[in-house]
């Protein structure tokens, strides 16, 4: 084996060791900071039976580094603690900032595929038949017949064109 190899290997080796040696210590000192939580939620839990609805503003006049945020964590935790393990709930560490908060997911519009032509134009004349159900076309003034056929007339002159494109 060349000394590059070698050297490569040995590195490797060294950083791995110390990568164990970290992942050790960052997850029994998660272990230590989760058991000091579940202790301060105990606590808290305990002070609510005593400040019922004043709680968390109590002791953050009380106690000047710990805000109603946290107070709050320890508190849901503490509950967390009697279902399942909090060290396994990733929701209670990052409520103890032992895991960063993950950034809202964009909420994304769902691209809806665009009506097709038939679909629009059978939609369009189920409405028309709706209003000519509830106003006839007898029942029309001169004006409203002019005016309609002027609006219909390129829906018309789009019918006569498919039907010519059809049969040729």
């Amino acid at each position: 084996m060349s000394d590059i190899n070698k050297e490569m290997l040995a590195e490797i080796s060294k950083k791995h060791t110390e990568t164990l040696a970290l992942i050790h210590e960052a997850r029994k000192a998660t272990e230590i900071a989760v058991k000091s939580a579940l202790y301060c939620g105990q606590l808290v839990s305990k002070t609510q039976r005593h400040k019922k609805s004043s709680t968390h503003s109590w002791l953050t006049e009380n106690i000047g580094n710990l805000n109603g945020v946290q107070s709050r964590g320890y508190l849901s935790c503490h509950a967390v603690s009697q279902k399942r393990e909090v060290i396994q709930d990733k929701r209670c560490l990052q409520l103890l900032a032992i895991l960063p908060k993950q950034p809202a997911r964009p909420v994304t519009k769902s691209t809806k595929a665009p009506a097709s032509l038939s679909s629009t134009v059978k939609a369009f004349v189920k409405k028309m038949e709706s209003k000519l159900d509830t106003r006839p076309l007898n029942e029309l003034s001169s004006i409203e017949k002019e005016l309609l056929a002027k609006d219909l007339q390129p829906i018309a002159e789009t019918y006569v064109r498919l039907v010519k494109d059809a049969v040729s």
